[in-house]
């Protein structure tokens, strides 16, 4: 068998192993991590204790592109260790999707076809084979498919040795919940950054341990942040004179956009000129719809900003990938190869227009901060911050070596990822109220209470409210937060988590009212 060589060792964290450890203890349950603290790399290790036979194992993602991501992730892992189990994919790929498939197969390690069908009978042809040959094989699925799984298998006469769901908060939809309760394996693990609870523990919440085991293993993000796996957040409020009205709003997407990419660059520059690394801009735009992606790129800002020297991508399922204009279409794999490495280029300005796609599971590290312009529940909140929350490469060797600690923000070449909120300041201002909210949320996570950065006064534009007046002190935070705490309470992951954090807020204990949100 042609094997190619590895060259990378593959060491597993502390916390990586604790989570291993506990999953050898139990047959079904939840493992919670936050994004980039290597969670793929622990159900690799996990599966890699079982490939010694001819077990079928299934790893479940929410999107295709995710599927040929964790596919590349897993099978660098068992190739540092010489394991080469046969590979196959379940969806339903589109053409988009072949340029990836072709990818997936150079990469395996392995001289024979990865193949990726939706077929009952190809899946259960690969399972028999597999099983002449005396080999192990994993199938990577979409939740969309995992049906065709679970009848390929039960033709073969197969039985799944080990289910792992990636992304599992998925599962609460009502759709992917029937399929979860119908689908069979001897071992069944869930891991997701944001568990999704219900106020029923039998309802289709992760707090339903029927469904989903008992929690088996938790850090919190700022439990990562303080071990030095992930940075810290920082608010920058973004002062704008726009209304939040359906018109308006659509209409003032461009110029918000323009000035956020303005004052991140600038608070890039000051925070890293001192360092002797200008670090360039590379932001990530969540939008409220295709309809800002159009407007966005029919205006004066985008051609200013592209001769202002940036790359501008965009992804959506009405426009496809995009980069600088709307005809210039790409492959979503040529697009994501294209981005990955533009994020990863130090030089390279960078700004990324998407609605949902990019906002979960999808590894395009490098981002240095997130401008939010719709609404997010608690979940996407925190699955958005994970896309910019990644350590810098050099940050994460000084910290091995102990060159200087998580904490020492001030020589570190990546201390934050900023989220940016647009402050609105005419019309209905609930919005910018709920904003304020995940501010705080933000700070429990890991920022100083007194990090935060604001809009500079760039004249008729706004900047013109005083920032000792917005969250200037406990109290002040305690009486404001109360709306929006309500405004979330739907997103809590349950009940009775949300009634602590009322009843901690009521109380005098701030670090109580903290304790609660961590617990998010």
């Amino acid at each position: 068998m042609l094997v190619k060589k590895q060259t990378n060792k593959i060491n597993l964290y502390n916390h990586q192993r604790q989570a291993l450890v506990a999953m050898s203890m139990a047959e079904k349950g939840q493992i919670l991590m936050p994004t980039g603290t290597g969670k793929t790399f622990v159900q690799s290790a996990h599966i890699s204790n079982h490939l010694n036979q001819a077990n079928v194992f299934v790893i479940v993602a929410p999107r295709i592109m995710l599927t040929y991501q964790l596919m590349e992730e897993h099978n660098k892992f068992y190739a540092a260790f010489n394991l080469f189990p046969e590979l196959m994919f379940v969806h339903s790929g589109s053409a988009a999707n072949k340029e990836e498939l072709l990818k997936a197969r150079a990469n395996s390690n392995q001289p024979f076809e990865v193949i990726a069908t939706t077929n009952s009978e190809q899946i259960k042809e690969k399972l028999q084979t597999s099983t002449s040959k005396n080999r192990p094989i994993i199938i990577f699925s979409t939740y969309d498919s995992l049906e065709r799984v679970k009848l390929g298998a039960r033709k073969a006469g197969k039985k799944i040795r080990c289910a792992i769901f990636d992304e599992a908060h998925y599962l609460v939809q009502e759709g992917y919940h029937e399929t979860l309760s119908e689908f069979d394996a001897e071992e069944k693990f869930f891991f997701t950054a944001t568990a999704k609870h219900t106020e029923s523990d039998e309802s289709t919440g992760m707090n339903n341990t029927s469904s989903y085991g008992e929690v088996l293993y938790h850090m919190t993000i700022a439990s990562a942040i303080n071990a030095g796996l992930c940075v810290r957040p920082r608010a920058h409020v973004l002062d704008t004179e726009a209304e939040y009205n359906t018109e308006d709003f659509k209409k003032s997407v461009p110029k918000i956009i323009y000035r956020a990419a303005q004052e991140h660059q600038e608070e890039l520059f000051n925070e890293s000129s001192d360092r002797y690394s200008i670090r360039q801009p590379k932001m990530l735009v969540s939008l409220r719809g295709t309809e800002n992606i159009d407007s966005f790129f029919g205006s004066e800002y985008c051609a200013q900003l592209i001769e202002d020297g940036y790359e501008i991508y965009a992804i959506s399922s009405q426009h496809g990938a995009v980069v600088n204009s709307l005809e210039n279409t790409v492959q979503r794999s040529i697009w994501l190869k294209n981005l990955k490495e533009s994020l990863g280029d130090s030089k390279k300005k960078v700004i990324v227009l998407h609605y949902d796609i990019l906002s979960e599971g999808i590894d395009a590290s490098g981002f240095s901060g997130a401008l939010l312009l719709r609404n997010m529940n608690t979940s996407k909140f925190m699955q958005t911050f994970g896309r910019i929350n990644r350590l810098d490469p050099v940050d994460r060797k000084a910290f091995s070596q102990g060159v200087y600690k998580p904490s020492d923000t001030e020589q570190m070449r990546k201390p934050y990822a900023y989220i940016m909120f647009p402050r609105f300041t005419k019309g209905d201002l609930n919005n910018s109220e709920q904003f304020k909210g995940y501010i705080q949320l933000m700070r429990t996570l890991g920022a100083d209470l007194n990090d935060y950065s604001y809009s500079l006064d760039r004249g008729d534009d706004g900047g013109n409210d005083d920032p000792d007046e917005f969250l200037d002190s406990l109290e002040e935070m305690k009486r404001k937060i109360g709306n929006e705490i309500s405004g979330i309470y739907s997103n809590i992951e349950s009940e009775e988590e949300a009634k602590k954090m009322f009843m901690a807020l009521e109380s005098e204990d701030v670090e109580d009212a903290f304790a609660a949100f961590a617990d998010i």
